[in-house]
């Protein structure tokens, strides 16, 4: 989490290296609070990270804030912020299971009262309803006075 807080504010960073180790290009930032390192990300594998990272079994697709810290905690490149903002923007599970601004809520409005019976009714359908009837209907059909909240059931 310290990576993330660190990338967020550039001027945080007091020194930024780069350096092979093993094979693999390290970037080492020192900051005020300490120095940490990330794994330079090449380009064929940034998708993998972000996958591993939002799409994960123990990553539970979460937002872009906690998928970009849990991306910058072992790893950087060029343009990470934009590649995971971008990468969770566009995620099939999330786009089919967030709403986003879709539920608005229904503004409120007088409702006249009603003072003759059966002037306006609620209707609805039930079922299917197991046993069925000695007819053999499974479905039976309410109705509902608003005014004087009498039921009507109909099978």
């Amino acid at each position: 989490m310290r990576a993330a807080a660190c990338q967020r504010s550039e001027e945080a960073n007091l020194e930024t290296n780069f350096h092979l180790q093993q094979g693999m290009l390290i970037r080492s930032s020192r900051t005020t609070t300490g120095t940490f390192q990330q794994v330079v990300v090449p380009q064929t594998l940034r998708a993998s990270v972000l996958c591993a990272a939002h799409d994960g079994l123990l990553a539970g697709h979460a937002g872009v804030r906690a998928t970009l810290n849990r991306v910058l905690a072992n790893c950087w490149w060029p343009g990470v912020k934009s590649d995971t903002r971008k990468y969770c923007q566009t995620c099939d599970a999330c786009q089919k299971t967030v709403a986003h601004g879709r539920n608005r809520p229904v503004p409120l409005v007088h409702v006249p009262v009603i003072d003759e019976p059966f002037k306006r009714v609620a209707i609805d359908i039930m079922g299917p309803i197991h046993p069925s009837s000695n007819e053999g209907h499974t479905h039976v059909l309410s109705i509902i006075d608003m005014a004087s909240r009498y039921p009507e059931a109909i099978r």
